[in-house]
């Protein structure tokens, strides 16, 4: 009896962290305040006159295009941004911002000033900038406040912002605008977040499992990334957690639910290259051998972290990879009962991870039910999938299901073994 207990307790204990860590990068939000310090090598005039948000074209930002006055004293401006994608498409957005400008010691601060009675999370509340002269260089500080973010929402916020404030520098330095000098700036924080979660997972299971690990991540990704661009979006960003992994979230918002789909599934999808070599050694060899070559080693391995990672990310629960696709069809057949069919697998998973006394996903089955409550019929102007789509990438779900299934069941010994 007394060992029954300290079993119990150890798997609602060990739920528990998990649900905790898994939580952090997904529902956890708190006010942002970011805070760069930028070195240009240019005249401060020069920067000024770009950064001080005076009415007019904007040359430098990424997607920031144009400020226009809504009072006549230039107190009150409309920022107009517009995100180009490959297929054509150039979402616009704006919002107004009251600025205050001390012209003489070139410092600016603007506040968001058209959110009566509009939720402020995710928002960009205020941002300033501080210009002071450094030997014939300039010394950016810019700060800016953001309401309520998650992990996540935080790391884009520091991406853009450091794109754009690279894109800035590259612009007053050449006088070019070079958007490769953003992208190397996004490109490298996503870098620093992979390295750190390498760390992370060495300290657990060692540095070889490891980077063979973050393989496997990185691949995942880079799934979600390429179709992003093959459904015409820009590329991308992604972050990676430690002790979690990945996410990639896209730049745009998907205008069919059959691409949010089918960019969930690519994850999974180009991870199948991962498999092939353990795959083909199983085939030619007709079993995996114990005691085989460093490759072949290095291969079930690989293959066997790559089924497994992909396995647990087709679940059928939001926010997983397969609660999306879950999500869009109920969204495509049954629009106003989709967190009750949610709730309904969430609930199922749950059990399932009690009878097979399984904290993971008990966790993951926790984390579900508590999100399915946020979801709901599409969002505004996306299309449903109709039912060809949902048959074909149904089958693709299906297929990718058996394949990673088959793929830890084959090879699952090199990890629990």
């Amino acid at each position: 009896m007394v060992e029954q207990i300290i079993q119990a307790l150890g798997f609602l204990l060990t739920a528990a962290v998990a649900v905790a860590l898994i939580w952090l990068p997904l529902s956890w939000r708190k006010a942002l305040k970011l805070h760069r310090r930028f070195l240009i090598k240019a005249d401060i005039e020069k920067v000024w006159r770009a950064v001080n948000l005076s009415p007019g074209d904007v040359l430098w930002h990424p997607h920031l295009k144009k400020i226009v006055p809504v009072e006549d004293n230039g107190a009150l401006v409309r920022l107009y941004h517009e995100l180009k994608s490959p297929d054509g498409r150039s979402p616009t957005w704006s919002f107004d911002m009251a600025v205050e400008v001390d012209a003489a010691n070139h410092s600016f601060t603007a506040r968001r000033v058209d959110l009566d009675g509009l939720p402020s999370d995710d928002r960009l509340l205020q941002m300033s900038a501080v210009l002071s002269d450094r030997a014939g260089a300039t010394v950016l500080d810019w700060r800016e406040v953001w309401g309520r973010r998650s992990l996540a929402g935080r790391f884009m916020a520091y991406s853009d912002a450091d794109k754009a404030l690279t894109q800035l520098k590259t612009y007053c330095e050449t006088g070019k605008v070079c958007s490769r000098s953003a992208r190397s700036a996004g490109s490298a924080l996503s870098l620093f977040s992979a390295f750190i979660t390498v760390a992370a997972f060495a300290l657990l299971i060692g540095w070889q499992l490891a980077l063979t690990l973050a393989t496997v991540l990185v691949v995942h990704e880079c799934g979600h990334l390429i179709s992003f661009r093959m459904v015409g979006q820009p590329w991308g960003r992604v972050m990676f957690v430690p002790f979690i992994g990945g996410v990639a979230v896209s730049r745009m918002r998907h205008q069919r639910l059959s691409e949010d789909v089918f960019c969930a599934l690519m994850g999974a999808g180009l991870s199948v290259l991962l498999l092939l070599p353990a795959f083909l050694i199983y085939v030619y060899q007709g079993s995996i051998s114990a005691d085989g070559s460093h490759f072949e080693t290095m291969a079930v391995t690989c293959a066997a972290l790559a089924g497994a990672i992909n396995l647990l990310n087709l679940l059928p629960i939001f926010p997983l990879d397969g609660g999306r696709v879950m999500r869009a069809t109920f969204q495509s057949i049954a629009p106003n009962h989709v967190p009750h069919w949610m709730f309904a697998i969430a609930g199922l998973i749950g059990g399932a991870a009690l009878l097979l006394q399984n904290s993971i996903l008990a966790a993951l089955a926790a984390i579900a039910f508590f999100q399915s409550r946020r979801l709901g019929p599409p969002a505004e102007g996306m299309k449903a999938m109709t039912p060809a789509a949902i048959l074909v990438l149904g089958g693709f779900y299906a297929g990718l299901l058996v394949t990673h299934g088959t793929a830890f069941w084959l090879f699952g010994n090199a990890l629990i073994g």
